[in-house]
This record gives C-alpha cells, sequence and structure tokens, in this order.
C-alpha cells in the first residue's frame, strides 16, 4: 500500500508561503481583512514569497499562488477601508440629523 506522498520528490520546490498568502488573503475578505491585520499579513508573506521565488527558482516555487494571495489581500484591504470609514461616520451622520430637528 503506498502513501499519497510517495510520489513527491524530496528536492521539489516549496510553496507554502505563497500558498499561506493565498489562504489569509480569501479568508481576510468575508472576514473584513481581520482589521486589516490579515491583508498585511497575506501582502507580506506573498511577497516574501515571490521574492524566494525569483531568488531561488530551484528551491522555491509558487508565484502564481503568490501573486493572487497578494491580489486578494490587497482586495480585502480596499473593502476594509471604506467599512471603517462608514463605520465612523454613518453613526455620527445620524447623531448630527438628530441633533438639528
Amino acid at each position: 500500500m503506498q502513501n499519497q506522498f510517495d510520489h513527491v520528490p524530496a528536492n521539489a520546490p516549496r510553496k507554502g508561503l505563497a500558498i499561506a498568502s493565498l489562504v489569509v488573503g480569501i479568508i481576510s475578505i468575508p472576514t473584513l481583512g481581520l482589521l486589516c491585520v490579515g491583508g498585511i499579513t497575506g501582502i507580506v508573506l506573498g511577497a516574501v514569497a515571490l521574492n524566494k521565488a525569483k531568488l531561488k527558482p530551484t528551491q522555491y516555487a509558487g508565484r502564481g499562488l503568490a501573486i493572487a494571495g497578494i491580489i486578494t489581500s490587497s482586495v480585502s484591504l480596499l473593502v476594509t477601508i471604506p467599512a471603517i470609514i462608514a463605520a465612523i461616520a454613518i453613526p455620527n451622520l445620524l447623531k448630527s440629523q438628530t441633533g438639528r430637528a
């Protein structure tokens, strides 16, 4: 009986950082970037993975995954920042409208 990992060579390029960047980026979108921490973490992980894949392509792979992780993390930040501004501005707007009446 063979193990499912028997076909993976020992010197296969690593993609752990790139996968982590993509996973954090995907999780950050519905959770509003985990208040920007998840988005920033995903961007940093993706940048590190992209740099390692560029400098040592025989040891590190996952360039596409790293780019996708950076993009999804950036999208989560782009969604989070307006949501935070709205969360601050809407109650103040409502308070000012009720104060005039």
